[in-house]
């Protein structure tokens, strides 16, 4: 792998200034401002413009936060910034846009404009790494303009948190009202997709009319988050809201109850907070349910990365060929954007991998899913996608061993995941980690309740193996995927236990209408499935009673 740099090593702000003429330093902001990133996004425009120009003319003293966004972003006189983030917001787009740019259409570009993190007045540095100039840089060269991940802004949708609204005359709530608005932000940044704003300031926005869809416009947000907090006798009530700001509708809302226990008023918070990320934010959540609607239409031409990743979950939710070729379609688009995007990398692995466990056309598949799975990896460590599908991929190998590891190296980068929770969780209750894989697979549930009904096939699989087979069936009935032989293949297994004949061979019908290949190779799609031969061998007793070798279609 290459050692070299995310940027240019960083200067001291202005320090290198004088070595190029302001006339070639505007060429190059305008050959920036020009640039896709920047073209349609009025707000970074202004803000690098403002701090190039101040600079140019020999005034970087000025560059500060109230004169960027008094002078730049069109705030008041009254402009405070300790209570209006947006100086900081901006600059955190400016220099993800900044390094987008660097890595694609500006590599070659002679003078390199970058705002260091921790200021925001720019440096004007010469490009040492153009591969123009050497062939020998150019791996150099294609890596020194990505982004910094610490500064890398996320560029699926925006969420702004509010602060939480009081009931009470009680100000003592107020720490825990703030607290909790504090609390869902860091539970929601641990979903890389998404760029958290907030929580705003209470003292900002005291006396005010609130106008979400205004605020949304204001920070960018596509979403706003905020709620309140209620002393009702001797219970604490929080209600939360989620407002979509291209309707102004509200799309989802909750309350949380409990006994009034200052003591255990933390462990609450902390609830609340992980199980509300976990609804909104999960691949299942209430976010992205929202955006795939508005995505699926879309031509691939048109798509952001985001929306491709979009694409993928609604795939895996409704298994329809028009799905699979619109995911695959849309992430391979996505690559060819970014080919060095973590996230893509692992999704389009995830669609290998779902090839090659339902033995579709994809040759090599499996091969494929962990040539791409293991550059995500080698890309982010961090990127607990990438871990996921890594742990996927040698599932399917039956190398249980390394299962373990990446799923638990997944499991650690975001404990509150509940779609990656709950699919460690089956992965290791497969490969014999019964306990802890149902611990994890019901934390899952508990996490988002509008988890996907295949989330049951693992608490099937934990009863049937103990031999509780009506049990079995009861979650076997509430995985309603027909589109996956899971399903019609769990309730056959069950009902052949049970000895209930006519509707067993009913779903073994089924099992072979949904998957041509399962006759004539029926151990090989379920040891895929299954990972080994005790849960095989386990599985197809209940077939045979089922009808499996008597009944065709």
């Amino acid at each position: 792998m290459s050692s070299s740099k995310p940027h240019p090593e960083p200067a001291t702000p202005g320090s290198k200034s004088t070595r190029f003429s302001p006339q070639a330093i505007r060429e190059e902001l305008e050959r920036i401002l020009s640039s896709p990133k920047f073209a349609g996004a009025e707000q970074i425009r202004r803000f690098l413009r403002f701090a190039v120009e101040e600079t140019v003319a020999g005034r970087q003293d000025q560059i500060k936060q109230y004169t960027i966004g008094t002078e730049a972003l069109g705030r008041r006189p009254d402009f405070d910034p300790t209570e209006d983030p947006i100086v900081r917001v901006e600059a955190m787009r400016v220099r993800h846009a900044l390094a987008y740019y660097y890595q694609h259409q500006g590599r070659q570009d002679a003078i390199w404009i970058l705002i260091p993190k921790g200021t925001y007045v720019p440096v004007f540095q010469a490009n040492d790494t153009n591969p123009i100039k050497d062939n020998s840089t150019a791996r150099a060269s294609s890596s020194a303009g990505r982004e910094d991940p610490i500064l890398a802004l996320p560029e699926g949708p925006g969420i702004v948190v509010l602060p939480f609204d009081l009931l009470t005359d009680n100000q003592d709530r107020v720490y825990f009202a703030d607290g909790l608005a504090e609390m869902l932000v860091v539970a929601m940044t641990r979903f890389p997709d998404f760029l958290i704003i907030g929580p705003l300031s209470r003292k900002r926005l005291r006396g005010q009319f609130v106008d979400l869809r205004a605020i949304c416009r204001k920070y960018g947000a596509d979403f706003a988050l905020g709620g309140c907090v209620h002393k009702h006798r001797y219970k604490v009530r929080v209600t939360l809201t989620l407002v979509d700001a291209s309707t102004g509708g509200t799309l989802w809302g909750v309350t949380y109850e409990k006994k009034k226990n200052v003591g255990d008023l933390l462990t609450f918070s902390d609830k609340i907070a992980n199980q509300v990320a976990a609804v909104l934010a999960d691949q299942h959540g209430i976010i992205p349910r929202r955006l795939i609607r508005r995505t699926v239409a879309k031509s691939t031409k048109n798509l952001k990365i985001y929306e491709a990743i979009l694409l993928h979950y609604h795939y895996v939710n409704v298994f329809s060929e028009k799905a699979r070729q619109a995911a695959k379609d849309a992430l391979e688009y996505a690559i060819q954007i970014d080919p060095d995007h973590p996230l893509t990398l692992a999704m389009l692995a995830d669609w290998y991998n779902l090839e090659y466990v339902r033995m579709r056309a994809e040759k090599d598949a499996l091969e494929r899913a962990e040539d791409l799975a293991q550059h995500a990896v080698l890309l982010d460590p961090q990127c607990q996608q990438a871990r996921f599908t890594m742990a996927t991929v040698y599932y399917f190998k039956g190398e249980r061993a390394l299962v373990i590891s990446e799923a638990e190296q997944a499991l650690s980068l975001n404990p509150n995941n509940a779609s990656v929770v709950a699919a460690c969780g089956f992965l290791l209750a497969l490969v014999g980690e019964w306990d802890r894989g149902m611990l994890l697979v019901k934390k899952g549930m508990r996490l988002n309740p509008h988890h996907p009904p295949l989330y049951h096939a693992a608490v099937f699989m934990n009863y049937y193996r103990q031999g509780r087979y009506r049990e079995a069936l009861n979650e076997a009935m509430r995985i309603k995927t027909p589109s996956l032989c899971l399903d019609s293949l769990s309730r056959a297994a069950a009902l052949g236990q049970l000895g209930m004949k006519k509707n067993a061979e009913a779903a073994v019908r089924e099992l072979l209408t949904v998957n041509a290949n399962f006759a004539t190779h029926t151990r090989e799609l379920m040891r895929r499935q299954f990972f080994s031969d005790e849960n095989v061998e386990m599985l197809l007793d209940g077939l045979r009673k089922a009808g499996l070798e008597r009944v065709h279609v």
